[in-house]
């Protein structure tokens, strides 16, 4: 699958997720969030794939409605992900953001590495 194509498909697959969600995690708030990161990620020269698939299923499944569970954003996305058949290297990146992304306070050190996660952060 190209990846207009698999940006596309998870569009779409995190579209129905979040539709109806009330807790401001909507599809609207990942659009502006998707919309914003390919701005930056044009601007800083990142890896467009990666940065588009990170801003797409970062709250797809917030820790903070997942009992707590930090792991379970990137658990999801990465089932998706390996569905989509994304190499392996573009999903451990795009899980590493999505698990190290998530605001948590001023107290939260930021554990990104990748410019494109830097990016998506801003």
């Amino acid at each position: 699958m190209k990846k207009r194509q698999i940006i596309n498909s998870t569009a779409s697959y995190v579209r129905k997720r979040l539709e109806n969600d009330p807790t401001g995690h909507d599809w609207w708030h990942t659009l502006r969030v998707w919309n914003t990161a390919k701005y930056i990620a044009r601007e800083e020269n990142a890896d467009l794939f990666i940065v588009e698939l990170a801003a797409l299923l970062h709250d797809v499944a917030d820790w903070k409605f997942h009992g707590g569970d930090e792991t379970a954003g990137a658990k999801l996305a990465r089932r998706w992900l390996r569905k989509m058949d994304v190499n392996k290297d573009v999903v451990n990146k795009v899980c590493d953001i999505i698990t190290n992304i998530s605001f948590k306070g001023a107290i939260q050190k930021n554990r990104i590495k990748s410019i494109e996660g830097m990016r998506l952060a801003q």
